[in-house]
């Protein structure tokens, strides 16, 4: 049966290879150990993604509405929703691609033009879903985002900036931050897809050290904020 909410798998498995895939298609797995963290998008149903554990433990966060099961090593592990006992709050952010963003989000991002720093949309934009369980966002995530990005701004100097929103302030007082962007699936809050913009091209390095900070900056950003 597929699922209509965000499905959470927690398993446990032994040292060793695990070969790990969606059965079905577009969906995004966040696999985590302590010594590693791996991001892979899942595009089809062919997609068999080889992980190699350092310890005993691996946590599947899986990342779509209507997931049915995965498979490891044979072994088949069917989807379950999220328990009705709420649990700690969680973010899930994962890459999804350059210039791209889901199917399921039409007419986004928009063009812009800064004239306070003159910059206007750059030919290269990076998008993520972000989902966030057990948490009840009342909105989009701009606050936390521009809280969460500002450390960003030396390390990525390729990234378009923007100046935060200070309360009650003309735009350009606040200090610059990342130039981000989100919507929601079909009005959701809890399930969006965010995009940054760029100058110049990334490697595929750049992207995972990129989402790594993304992940670090934001997550506690999020939770701070809505808690």
């Amino acid at each position: 049966m597929k699922k209509k909410l965000l499905a959470v798998i927690f398993l446990l498995i032994l040292l060793g290879v695990g070969l790990v895939y969606a059965q079905e298609n577009g969906y995004f797995l966040d696999i985590t150990n302590s010594n590693a963290n791996i991001n892979t998008s899942i595009s089809n149903s062919t997609v068999i993604e080889n992980v190699t554990l350092a310890n005993g433990a691996l946590t599947l966060n899986i990342n779509a509405d209507n997931i049915s099961s995965v498979t490891i090593n044979g072994i088949n592990y069917t989807a379950t929703q999220p328990s009705a006992t709420p649990g700690p709050p969680v973010v899930i952010l994962t890459y999804y691609g350059e210039n791209i963003v889901p199917d399921e989000i039409v007419g986004f991002p928009n063009p812009w033009y800064d004239p306070f720093t003159n910059q206007s949309a750059p030919n290269f934009f990076y998008s993520w879903n972000l989902t966030v369980v057990n948490i009840n966002p009342v909105n989009s995530f701009g606050v936390p985002i521009q809280r969460a990005f500002q450390s960003l701004v030396a390390k990525y100097p390729q990234l378009a900036t923007a100046y935060m929103d200070v309360p009650n302030q003309p735009y350009g007082t606040g200090n610059l931050t990342l130039r981000a962007d989100t919507v929601g699936f079909n009005g959701r809050l809890d399930k969006q897809c965010m995009v940054l913009f760029s100058y110049s091209q990334l490697s595929n390095d750049q992207i995972i050290n990129l989402t790594q900070d993304l992940i670090n900056q934001l997550t506690p950003a999020i939770i701070d904020w809505y808690s």
